[in-house]
């Protein structure tokens, strides 16, 4: 292999992703079903899950690795649940604790926890941090 495509596997492999929900359901779904299944994958209330289904696009506050960005819109698409992988911008590390703010915690929670917006109203609000196991 040569060095440039090592170089490149190993920038595909550092770079993250944030997901997006559109607040969409996909045509041939029902909402009652999608709302049931992304709050069983996101492990979060039923209540939270149809508040991120109500039209208006949700930044989930977990970066994840490419691999696992699409593991998961994937599994979201095919819940019926409208979805895009945001790339999270590179940053120096010491830049990204000071511009990110919320992301902090979201970084230090458990391993495998979700940070899930309270509502698409309230999407800077800290609380609503669950788990997702990929």
């Amino acid at each position: 292999m040569s060095s440039q495509s090592a170089d490149a596997e190993h920038r595909l492999a550092e770079e993250q992703y944030f997901p997006v929900l559109t607040g969409t359901v996909l045509d041939g779904h029902e909402i009652e079903a999608v709302v049931v299944d992304l709050a069983e994958l996101l492990q979060i209330p039923e209540e939270k899950a149809g508040d991120l289904l109500q039209s208006k696009p949700s930044r989930l506050r977990k970066r994840f690795s490419k691999k696992k960005a699409d593991r998961l819109q994937t599994r979201l698409l095919a819940i019926g649940v409208g979805c895009y992988m945001e790339p999270v911008e590179q940053q120096p590390a010491s830049e990204q604790d000071a511009t990110t703010g919320s992301m902090a915690g979201a970084r230090d929670a458990a391993p495998g926890a979700m940070a899930v917006p309270e509502s698409p109203a309230q999407a800077s609000d800290e609380q609503g941090q669950e788990r997702l196991s990929l």
